[in-house]
């Protein structure tokens, strides 16, 4: 298990603070575990001709999985990679609550298969509310979310650099 480099503790702690406790603990685990080598070419192919014999109903040839080699992030990789995943997150979560309401808007709208709408064109007005987190969620705060991630991207690549460049200074 890898050492979490003290440098990613602000954006932990900003995304803990700002209710994305769940990001943060994601970017944690995730540099705990470390990187997986992809297999090789030989390795897939060794695989593949496992599972075709499997599937013939014939013994397979003598195949033993290799243990994953497992590589840690320095800490220049964990700060880039906290960065990253941070935005990426983000901005899949907005994606997935904007297609959420564009299904629950064709839903409630009437839309038939080819989109056209059977009922008003307006979109219907829809409020997404979770049982265990307070608040809403409205198409009008996805769209100001979804409108600030590119300054919020230029933040965390500043605050990235900043970090990675404040080691080799010291």
């Amino acid at each position: 298990m890898a050492t979490i480099d003290s440098r990613i503790t602000p954006l932990v702690e900003t995304l803990i603070a700002s209710g994305a406790d769940s990001i943060a603990l994601e970017i944690l685990s995730e540099i705990r575990r470390g990187r997986v080598d992809e297999d090789t070419e030989e390795e897939l192919r060794e695989a593949r001709e496992a599972i075709g014999h499997f599937r013939e109903g014939k013994r397979p040839p003598e195949f033993v999985p290799r243990e994953p080699k497992v590589r840690h992030l320095s800490g220049e990789e964990q700060i880039e990679f906290a960065a990253e995943y941070a935005i990426e997150r983000l901005t899949r979560d907005l994606e997935m609550a904007e297609a959420s309401l564009e299904n629950l808007n064709k839903i409630t709208t009437g839309a038939d298969g080819d989109g056209a709408s059977a009922g008003a064109n307006k979109p219907a007005n829809i409020v997404l509310r979770w049982v265990d987190i307070e608040g809403v969620l409205d198409r009008k705060q996805i769209e100001e979310a979804r409108a600030k991630l590119p300054a919020l991207r230029e933040a965390l690549s500043a605050w990235s650099t900043a970090a990675r460049e404040g080691a080799k200074s010291e």
